[in-house]
């Protein structure tokens, strides 16, 4: 996802993943999703890049009815 011009790296302070259910009716039961990985990476207009974010698991994160969002605090390289 491209961010606004002017953005720099110590702006971001926190990351998160937002998950929404298939749920069509009241009568149908959410989805569950298990998250994991997640890579998140940045290139700078200046030639500079890296990794903001990096985590794993089995899963490190499972998405349910009651669990829509999962949030990370962003650590500069």
């Amino acid at each position: 996802m491209e961010l606004p011009n002017g953005t720099r790296l110590g702006d971001i302070q926190t990351f998160g993943v937002r998950f929404k259910s298939g749920k069509s009716s009241v009568f149908d039961t959410g989805d569950n999703w298990n998250m994991d990985n997640i890579k998140v990476t940045f290139a700078g207009s200046s030639n500079c890049s890296g990794t903001l974010i990096e985590q794993q698991g089995s899963p490190f994160v499972r998405f349910t009815g009651d669990r829509r969002e999962w949030r990370t605090n962003v650590r500069i390289p």
